[in-house]
């Protein structure tokens, strides 16, 4: 099938897109590529900036000023472009808590919440900046407190999507492939997911951040998750106007298992 949604993509607001990623781009590229419906969103808190704050307050709750400038400007744009446009926000679980709880209440407006866990548990760290010389024991505790975690994050009734599950864990070699064992643990995962409507994300830039060899048992855990009845929101998680909508491994995914329309997550639009 072809995947006429994008529910992840990111503004010049992140401070590591693209400068050309401003919301009327983003509308524009977005119909140009006929996509029909998109959600435009922005981290929180603000990664370059907060990494270090995230672990000094078990508390911490992010102010978001980056979501009000986007939301001011899609209300202002939206209706000048063909594709509906829903208002979205890509939001941290808390690491230190790792009770399912975010690291913003400052949701106002936001229709779409899509939960990330970039940060490690146990290791205060962001994904991309593993310490060095952790022990294989290490590792593997880290995924194990992962793994309950993700699950407490998707039980959140404030969570409506499951943002790139498993990247991180992959990407620092907790996951080494997605299968056996961790297929069994993601079934664990979409189990919570279809008990609390949370959806999961197929996202295209795991393909470009994990090595073909571990992502290739993936597909069975989207299958597994349309199979079990819980909703597949695409995502390309575009950082420039390239990318917007373009859904190569994704788009692979969804004719192999046959991904329907009626397996897809379909979020609020904006009014």
């Amino acid at each position: 099938m072809h995947l006429f949604y994008d529910y992840h993509i990111h503004t010049v607001f992140s401070g590591h897109s693209g400068p050309e990623m401003l919301v009327p781009a983003i509308l524009d590229h977005a119909g140009r590529r006929g996509l029909r419906r998109i959600a435009v969103l922005e981290h929180a808190p603000e990664l370059n900036r907060h990494c270090r704050a995230v672990f000094a307050n078990t508390a911490s709750d992010f102010p978001c000023p980056q979501f009000q400038m986007i939301r001011e400007q899609l209300d202002y744009w939206h209706r000048q472009f063909p594709v509906e446009v829903v208002r979205a926000a890509e939001v941290d679980a808390n690491p230190n808590l790792r009770d399912g709880s975010l690291l913003t209440t400052d949701l106002g407006g936001i229709q779409l919440v899509i939960a990330s866990t970039h940060f490690l548990p146990g290791i205060p760290a962001f994904w991309y900046n593993l310490p060095e010389n952790i022990p294989t024991a290490g590792i593997e505790r880290m995924y194990d407190e992962w793994l309950d975690w993700i699950c407490r994050v998707a039980a959140n009734p404030k969570v409506d999507v499951l943002a790139h599950p498993g990247l991180e864990m992959a990407a620092v070699g907790a996951i080494r492939s997605f299968e056996g064992k961790v297929l069994d643990d993601f079934a664990r995962l979409l189990k919570v997911c279809l008990e609390h409507d949370t959806a999961f994300e197929l996202n295209e830039s795991l393909a470009k951040k994990i090595p073909p060899e571990v992502l290739r048992g993936y597909i069975d855990i989207i299958a597994a998750a349309r199979d079990l009845g819980v909703k597949i929101s695409p995502a390309s998680d575009a950082h420039d106007l390239k990318t917007i909508g373009v859904f190569t491994w994704a788009g692979e995914i969804a004719a192999k298992i046959n991904l329907g329309e009626e397996d897809l997550f379909q979020p609020l639009m904006a009014e």
